[in-house]
């Protein structure tokens, strides 16, 4: 029958820069535990039946650090709590984590912790992301400003915080902009079907001209795209050479601008949604 022993020792002795947890697995029947001198004969039943006001009392010591923490952990928590006391434990002993209790009891609490702490590592080595991107993670976007051990924190465009759990985070689709290099922008623009055929050829040159005179831009294609409900339809495509939405909006702001000026000296009509109503009068 395993022992686990707690050792004890002045608060704050020195701190370990290696934190040592061990794990005792209790048998099935009952366990003695050595803490100090003083034996401990803890029944199954005993294990199993220890109330939430334990819980509550783990909780409490958020905020102090002991030289050692010991940490029975029972079946009867709800999961989530049991990894909650894992990590209270863990961040709370200088040295020595010592966490006892059934083998079912252990496995419960250590499976939910154990992926949060692979699910950081895996941040760490593979680097999805680091501080300072920003990142959509279905429909949440924000800032990283902070990776731990459990959790990252994103802060949003609307200034609010939002947390996401490391595994839950890895199981999401990651959009990354901070790994953008470049962005693609595609825009359209609609004309009126009044528009001579000589100016409606002219327009791909005219879009061309207002994106190429903007600097850190390259112009990829525009074309006559399609006729619409009430409007001729063109598509452009360009891209902004550098990352930055700020800069991409005052270029587009730029060209927008370049577009109007140009339409106006062609007599070139800008369309927007319109009716053409034909009323026939029948003869009496």
């Amino acid at each position: 029958m395993p022992q686990v022993v707690g050792i004890g020792g002045p608060n704050g002795a020195g701190k370990s820069t290696v934190l040592r947890a061990v794990f005792g697995l209790v048998p099935e029947r009952h366990g003695r535990i050595d803490f100090d001198g003083r034996d401990v004969l803890y029944e199954r039943k005993a294990l199993e039946n220890l109330t939430l006001g334990y819980a509550i009392t783990v909780h409490k010591a958020q905020g102090s650090e002991y030289p050692a923490v010991v940490l029975p952990l029972t079946t009867q928590h709800a999961i989530m709590l049991q990894r909650n006391l894992l990590y209270t434990a863990i961040t709370r002993g200088r040295r020595l984590v010592v966490v006892i209790g059934t083998e079912k009891a252990v496995a419960l609490a250590v499976q939910n912790i154990l992926g949060d702490l692979f699910a950081s590592l895996s941040i760490v080595l593979d680097k999805p992301f680091v501080l300072g991107d920003f990142l959509i993670v279905d429909e949440h976007l924000g800032t990283v400003e902070y990776i731990g051990l459990k959790s990252t924190r994103l802060r949003s465009l609307w200034g609010e915080q939002i947390v996401f759990s490391n595994a839950d985070l890895l199981k999401s689709r990651l959009r990354n902009f901070g790994r953008m290099f470049e962005r693609r922008i595609v825009f359209p623009v609609g004309v009126t079907y009044q528009t001579p055929r000589d100016k409606l050829e002219a327009i791909p040159g005219i879009i061309r001209e207002a994106i190429q005179a903007q600097e850190k831009t390259r112009f990829d294609r525009s074309h006559f795209k399609e006729f619409g409900d009430f409007s001729i339809n063109f598509e452009s495509v360009y891209y902004v050479l550098v990352p930055d939405y700020n800069l991409y909006m005052d270029i587009q702001q730029a060209i927008n601008l370049q577009i109007h000026k140009r339409f106006e000296e062609e007599g070139i009509e800008f369309a927007y949604p319109t009716q053409t109503l034909f009323v026939v009068r029948e003869g009496k």
